[in-house]
């Protein structure tokens, strides 16, 4: 009865030491087309997920021009900070 690929739920359940199951369930993820991410929260996982292989100066250079794409030129400049 999985509502996949339409929706992406989630749940969670937990067996508590004293006996007791906890579960939780959310019929859609966060981000997803039901339940979409505020920009501000983009743009903290962005960086948060770019920071673990690029410097802080690139990353921030990478917000900036993704956040100009629709006015950006062209890519190279994005591709060439995304090299390691």
């Amino acid at each position: 009865d999985s509502t996949f690929p339409r929706a992406f739920p989630g749940w969670v359940r937990l067996h508590l030491r004293d006996g007791r199951t906890l579960e939780a369930r959310v019929p859609d993820s966060r981000g997803s087309l039901t339940c979409p991410l505020p920009a501000e929260a983009i743009a903290d996982k962005f960086r948060d997920n770019a920071s673990r292989a690029l410097p802080p100066a690139r990353v921030d250079e990478l917000e900036r021009l993704v956040g100009g794409l629709d006015t950006l030129p062209d890519v190279r400049a994005i591709v060439a900070l995304c090299r390691g």
